[in-house]
């Protein structure tokens, strides 16, 4: 008998504060300031595991957990070798669920990841996209250099922008954190030409972080963590601040965004 392949696929497609293109979401740009401010933690590590599992019993969503080890803490406090950081979407069998902005890791790269409200939040990472970059090792430069989700070299942080070199490839789309304006090309485009090194963005990673301590700026919320994560204690040095106290401020998407689902299954008939 011939196998029939039966295969359905459903799109769906939400308004977000009403900003929708049928191929992105508009994220709230987050400058360096916004990433450095609102981070529970600052690491850098080797994604070593990924593994997707239902998030409750009615399969609902899927959830994407991703191990981290050989951790650098760049700032916060962790003291564990691993940290286990959920995403919402993911693929399990033949069903897939996507969140527009939401990043996709691979096992053997290196992150520099701002983490914010870990098992508590759709995307823990400020920004989401923004707040996730590539570590890689530059031969030119003999030295490791930090990179943007897209793998754009970051070339300076001024202003508070997280600005991209001066590559002709780099030109169109703009720079992190900032929207896509004739303004963020041409910032783009005026970018130095040599890449930021991994050391000069965590020195000034650190050297921000601890000013905006000694402000009293970094409340060191600490989110309530599932079980099976590692747990990342608070970070502050105002004890004054309540745990929590700017919680419902908005990090990340305007509003819970829907996902794009993709349904695809497959049976074959005697």
């Amino acid at each position: 008998m011939r196998g029939i392949r039966l295969c359905l696929i459903f799109v769906l497609f939400f308004m977000i504060m009403g900003v929708l293109s049928a191929q992105a979401t508009v994220l709230i740009p987050k400058d360096f300031r916004d990433l450095t401010k609102e981070a529970d933690l600052v690491f850098i590590g080797i994604v070593t595991d990924i593994t997707c599992e239902w998030s409750d019993a009615s399969q609902r969503d899927i959830y994407t957990y991703v191990t981290f080890s050989n951790l650098e803490i760049v700032a916060g406090e962790h003291n564990e070798d691993q940290i286990v950081v959920r995403l919402s979407g993911g693929e399990i069998d033949n069903i897939k669920v996507e969140y527009a902005g939401v990043p996709e890791f691979e096992i053997g790269e290196r992150d520099l990841i701002f983490l914010k409200g870990n098992f508590t939040e759709l995307c823990p990472i400020v920004g989401w996209i923004q707040g996730r970059f590539h570590v890689e090792f530059d031969q030119s430069a003999r030295t490791e250099v930090i990179l943007t989700n897209d793998f754009k070299p970051v070339g300076e942080i001024s202003d508070n922008r997280i600005v991209t070199t001066r590559d002709p490839a780099q030109r169109v789309m703009g720079t992190p954190g900032t929207p896509d304006t004739a303004a963020a090309h041409v910032m783009a485009v005026q970018g130095p030409e040599t890449k930021m090194t991994l050391n000069s963005f965590v020195g000034a990673v650190k050297s921000l972080r601890n000013h905006l301590k000694s402000k009293g700026e970094i409340l060191g919320y600490s989110p309530t963590v599932n079980p099976r994560a590692t747990t990342i204690p608070e970070d502050t040095l105002n004890p004054s601040s309540k745990p929590g106290e700017q919680k419902e401020e908005v990090t990340g998407y305007s509003e819970v965004p829907q996902p794009v689902k993709v349904l695809s299954i497959e049976k074959n008939e005697d």
